[in-house]
């Protein structure tokens, strides 16, 4: 029994002096404002009160009107067929053209070929 309560002992001041050792050398990182300078250039515009984000699903671009996906209820897996791709990728682009949104998220994007 002796044995055991030495070995839990050992065990649990190795965790300890790791803790303490991981702690001192990687630090406890905090962000503070004084952290961040900012000079903003003389002929910066000035800021807006309002920030226009836009956040889009693309589905790859393979989800218009004529999909019928089959997560959406549907009984198909891919887009009806490479034409419907394209108008759809062209009409994103166009709505996106439209918006001119601050900040644009997307996902399900990928480059062309991957």
């Amino acid at each position: 029994m002796r044995r055991v309560l030495t070995a839990l002992t050992v065990i649990a001041l190795s965790m300890a002096l790791y803790a303490c050792a991981y702690t001192r050398v990687n630090g406890v990182a905090t962000a503070s404002p004084r952290d961040v300078s900012f000079l903003p250039a003389a002929d910066a515009p000035a800021a807006r009160d309002t920030l226009d984000i836009m956040v889009w699903n693309l589905g790859y671009g393979g989800l218009g009107r004529e999909s019928d996906f089959v997560a959406d209820g549907g009984t198909h897996t891919f887009p009806p067929s490479r034409a419907a791709v394209r108008a759809n990728v062209a009409a994103i682009d166009a709505l996106i053209a439209r918006e001119a949104a601050d900040v644009i998220v997307f996902r399900k994007s990928r480059a062309a070929g991957r």
